[in-house]
């Protein structure tokens, strides 16, 4: 994860800032629930016990978050179900232009900067 400047994250981050905002237990914070980390788990604790959260609630949640490694858990976790996804799809009995599209669209929607 990357610093919080002003309350505002970097474009990759946005995504989860607004997870937190609305309590959602989306993988990284299932991930920092089931990390052990005693921080991580107190932030998201405290956060999730609130029924409005401030920006550095927020902030604080996506800095235990960036302690743990959760970005780079999750991008390794869809790495690894894109590919095991794309070797399924090399086993189908499809056209090549079929199959090169469905491989373009999971490239693009493993990006996610769109």
């Amino acid at each position: 994860m990357h610093d919080v400047d002003g309350g505002h994250p970097p474009d990759g981050l946005r995504y989860i800032a607004a997870d937190i905002r609305r309590h959602k237990k989306s993988l990284p914070l299932v991930y920092a629930l089931n990390s052990g980390d005693e921080f991580a788990l107190d932030c998201v604790d405290k956060a999730y016990h609130k029924d409005d959260l401030s920006e550095k609630d927020v902030s604080t949640v996506l800095e235990a978050l960036d302690a743990i490694g959760a970005q780079a858990y999750c991008a390794a976790r869809a790495e690894e179900q894109m590919t095991a996804a794309l070797a399924l799809l090399d086993g189908l009995p499809l056209a090549n232009a079929h199959v090169a599209e469905l491989r373009e669209t999971a490239e693009f929607l493993s990006g996610r900067d769109f």
